[in-house]
């Protein structure tokens, strides 16, 4: 709706004398900084309202442009005015299709209101008429101005008016009689605290709820955002309320009768002056925020004041866009229009000043590294989603990433044909880390698989103290008995899901002492010599007892009769993970580590393990 077809400000602030043609149903001024764009809305303010900021009246000596007050005239007759020319909506039969009123206030703050003179007046009697119907037709006009700085106090305003355009003050019997019902209960009830307060202190008082419809509207409130009251809401929130609230007030005003009860005429047209509007919203709510301005635009002329390329950027044969920025030869604000429904001129000059360009140049970038970011993962989800549909492989879950890269690269030595399983960590956040924190994981893990998974289940936990416990710790779990001198155990109710500890090896042939004191990780599979021979160094745990090492504190050293230096070896976590990463091939090249391209000899401590876990498969099966 396009109820303004110019505006014309003269002595206002930084306006010293501007006019604004090419306007629209959206209109937007955008520039620098302190170049004078509220400044127009401050003049509509000022037209229709009387006040220049929100609920601050019009000030002469403060308002007038300081240029003007610099030319030293003569003050008494000075004046700031405000010119707009209106479009007929058609039913003022009496004015002409666009008529021109002028309002003036000189420093007494006295305002007077001129409609310009045409041909179309034939008599003065006519035109005295028109005048009427011209401050009659500028009353039906609602011009709401929103600062740019919405405080608590502009919503509070703005949440009462939302309850005046809803309900208005009247008698209605049926609430009457039920207000009456409901407070003579409320007296009955509170009987106790009235005498108690009448004594203490010797006021009568009594409770009750108000008793009209607009009355009960504001003590209950009106507004949520969720559960919440909207005034208690974020800033962010509130803001996007705004246009939402000013609609509806809009339409509740329409449906109301033609004339008031004073007889003066109804709000019936609309005009929004929003400073700022994308103020406190990211800039996804802003985009969606100036695509509703345009739908709202269909019933209400709005102008908007902006930095933000939502706005900017909107386009469409109702809307407007207007550079404002100031003079380099006098420093007055100047107003020029950059595009005008489907017709640009010199947008590219307001694009580069807010830095749209810039902006648009960083989204692009950032554009094309989402799309190849989205485009590995696609790819990399679609891999996996393959790998998934290809095949339903029993699935070995383990302490830790190192686990993993040992067992690949055991398997590619052992055997010439794929795994037919799958080996993955347990819990892919523990990285490179198994031990204690991996062990409680897999034991969680596997306890929740359910009867109808699709994949056979195997959790391979390392012979030490943490590994044993996590095992017999399994809830729902049986001891397995088909395969003698293994400790392994299997999910109950037919659930396809099995446990067990690493074997002992028989090569090297020591194992069987580490196994006996709990401490014998995957690592020990392969012999002393090349584990130091690759660079892996062996620490030691403390004295018998081992309180130094969690692990050894079940372990009767001295029954067993063995010397704690030989057996109670350990390596350390960071040098597990290296080996792994070495022994697989993905050397951390960063770290000065290289490939260990070992024999395949080396790895016959694995074939016992694989056929442990390809029999246990067939077991479950």
């Amino acid at each position: 709706m396009q109820i303004i077809k110019k505006i014309e400000v003269s002595y206002l602030r930084s306006l010293y004398k501007i006019e604004i043609n090419e306007l629209s149903s959206l209109n937007v001024f955008s520039g620098l900084n302190d170049v004078g764009k509220s400044n127009v809305l401050k003049a509509l303010n000022l037209f229709f309202n009387g006040e220049v900021d929100w609920q601050n009246p019009f000030d002469f000596e403060g308002d007038l442009s300081f240029t003007r007050r610099e030319e030293g005239t003569d003050s008494s007759k000075e004046a700031v005015w405000v010119a707009i020319t209106f479009n007929n909506p058609g039913s003022y039969k009496t004015l002409p299709p666009t008529f021109r009123v002028r309002k003036q206030w000189n420093r007494w703050h006295e305002m007077s209101e001129y409609l310009d003179k045409s041909s179309w007046y034939k008599t003065d009697d006519a035109y005295g008429k028109a005048t009427q119907k011209a401050s009659q037709f500028i009353r039906t006009i609602d011009f709401r101005y929103v600062p740019a700085v919405k405080d608590r106090r502009y919503f509070e305003y703005l949440l009462s008016d939302v309850t005046r355009s809803y309900m208005q003050e009247q008698n209605d019997p049926a609430l009457a009689k039920a207000v009456k019902n409901l407070n003579e209960n409320i007296a009955d009830t509170t009987e106790d605290i009235r005498i108690i307060f009448e004594n203490l202190t010797g006021i009568e008082t009594n409770i009750e709820i108000p008793t009209t419809a607009l009355s009960i509207l504001k003590a209950a409130g009106t507004v949520r955002a969720g559960k919440v009251p909207l005034n208690m809401r974020g800033d962010g929130i509130q803001v996007s309320y705004i246009p939402a609230l000013l609609y509806f007030i809009s339409k509740q005003v329409r449906k109301s009768s033609t004339h008031s009860q004073d007889n003066s005429p109804r709000k019936t047209r609309f005009i929004w002056g929003f400073e700022e509007p994308e103020n406190s919203l990211e800039y996804g709510k802003s985009l969606a925020l100036a695509d509703q301005f345009r739908i709202f635009a269909d019933e209400i002329q709005i102008f908007v004041t902006t930095h933000s390329p939502a706005f900017i950027s909107l386009r469409g044969k109702k809307v407007s866009i207007h550079r404002v920025y100031r003079s380099q030869k006098d420093n007055k604000t100047v107003l020029n229009p950059v595009y005008h429904e489907g017709k640009e001129y010199e947008l590219g000059l307001l694009e580069e000043e807010v830095g749209l360009l810039r902006i648009s140049q960083e989204i692009n970038e950032l554009y094309i590294s989402l799309k190849k970011n989205y485009d590995r993962v696609e790819s990399e989800l679609n891999a996996y989603f393959e790998d998934v549909a290809r095949q339903n492989r029993p699935i070995l879950y383990v302490e830790g990433e190192n686990d993993v890269l040992t067992l690949t690269a055991a398997w590619s030595k052992c055997y010439s044909h794929a795994m037919p399983f799958q080996v993955k960590s347990c819990d892919p956040l523990l990285g490179e880390n198994g031990g204690g924190a991996g062990t409680g994981t897999l034991q969680k893990l596997l306890e929740v698989i359910p009867k109808d998974a699709p994949n056979i289940v195997l959790g391979m936990f390392d012979y030490d103290g943490s590994g044993l416990i996590n095992l017999n710790g399994l809830k729902n779990f049986e001891s397995l008995e088909n395969i003698d001198g293994k400790l392994i155990r299997k999910g109950r109710s037919g659930r396809r899901v099995g446990a067990f500890v690493i074997p002992i090896p028989t090569e090297p042939q020591d194992r069987k002492l580490y196994s006996d004191v709990q401490n014998l990780p995957l690592e020990l599979y392969f012999s002393d010599d090349i584990l130091q021979q690759s660079g892996v160094e062996f620490g030691y745990t403390l004295s018998i007892g081992g309180k130094g090492k969690v692990d050894c504190d079940r372990v009767d050293i001295e029954k067993l009769g063995l010397q704690p230096e030989a057996y109670l070896k350990f390596v350390s976590a960071e040098q597990k993970a290296s080996f792994a990463r070495r022994i697989a091939g993905r050397p951390n090249l960063q770290l000065g580590e290289q490939n260990l391209d070992l024999p395949q000899e080396e790895f016959r401590a694995f074939i016992p393990l694989f056929e442990l876990v390809n029999q246990l498969i067939q077991e479950l099966r």
